[in-house]
């Protein structure tokens, strides 16, 4: 994966409006629990930071944290973990404080704590290699709610929004895989009025696998697109869907992660120095962990004051 760590880099030059958070504390959002500390900070190939080396203290453990799953609290020196309790965050696999170690498998066990990351573009497809054409054993989770119900959040109604915070539609529905009794699939219904598409009362599936639940704020977080991808992403006409598909919807998740369109046959005619969507992925993820936010006790302090 290329990546290096902060500390090992000579001359670094951090981007505007971002700063080094190292020695910084890390809290987890859900339950507002401390967690440890920030050891250090992991380069990609290009310079971006990606990772936080997070030493959990007691534990004797280092875990990985990916820029976009958390935000910098400047005026107390926190980082703030989102989405994850304390206790799942100790689930996180181990990091060997090794980059060289971090192969594959490792990624993919680190986006199915997370639910994805925007630099994430090492996975496998979704769906198996046999018979591709062949369907996928998936039911509505209407239809088998006599026999199952949803372990822990729910999220059909909640609010789906891009990595960046953007609004983008609401979940209709959950896909499940009646033998595994896992959910698969999100149906989502895209705000076409919001971003400005065609009405043609669009839905599209989002693999479980590349989005996040953000309890707190009841939105499902789909760290891996941005607005803008929703008008090439593939729309879902209903079951049954095939294994081609859903392989489909994971290679849409990879380009992206690229800095390539959500479709190859998309923007052909673009200028060769055209910005890419890489680029701004990579000021979006600094521009989400480094921008300034008010928390509840901050903003419970300012109306006190303004009373």
């Amino acid at each position: 994966m290329a990546l290096k760590p902060l500390s090992r880099t000579e001359d670094y030059e951090f981007p505007e409006k971002a700063w080094d958070v190292r020695g910084w504390t890390v809290r987890a959002e859900a339950g507002d629990d401390k967690v440890g500390r920030v050891d250090d900070m992991l380069l990609d190939s290009s310079g971006a930071l990606r990772y936080l080396d997070v030493d959990l203290g007691f534990l004797k453990k280092h875990i990985l944290v990916p820029l976009d799953h958390a935000h910098a609290d400047r005026e107390h020196e926190v980082v703030w973990i989102e989405g994850l309790t304390r206790k799942e965050l100790e689930s996180v696999p181990e990091y060997a404080l090794d980059p060289d170690t971090m192969d594959e498998a490792y990624e993919r066990r680190i986006d199915a704590v997370y639910g994805g990351t925007t630099a994430s573009v090492h996975r496998g497809v979704v769906a198996p290699e046999e018979d591709p054409d062949g369907a996928l054993d998936l039911q509505r989770m209407k239809a088998l709610e006599d026999e199952f119900r949803v372990a822990g959040d729910d999220p059909r109604g909640w609010t789906v929004v891009t990595g960046e915070g953007e609004p983008v539609g609401e979940v209709a529905e959950l896909l499940m895989e009646p033998g595994a009794m896992k959910a698969r699939f999100m149906d989502v219904i895209i705000d076409e009025k919001k971003l400005d598409l065609e009405r043609v009362d669009r839905h599209v599936l989002l693999p479980v696998d590349r989005v996040r639940l953000d309890r707190g704020s009841k939105n499902v977080v789909v760290s891996g697109l941005l607005a803008h991808d929703f008008a090439d992403y593939p729309q879902y006409g209903g079951l049954p869907v095939t294994r081609k598909a859903a392989r489909r919807l994971g290679e849409v998740f990879d380009r992206v992660g690229r800095g390539e369109p959500a479709r190859r046959d998309r923007d052909r005619s673009a200028p060769a120095d055209a910005p890419t969507r890489g680029s701004d992925w990579r000021e979006t993820t600094l521009h989400h962990f480094y921008r300034a936010r008010k928390r509840d006790g901050d903003r419970r302090e300012e109306e006190a004051r303004d009373d």
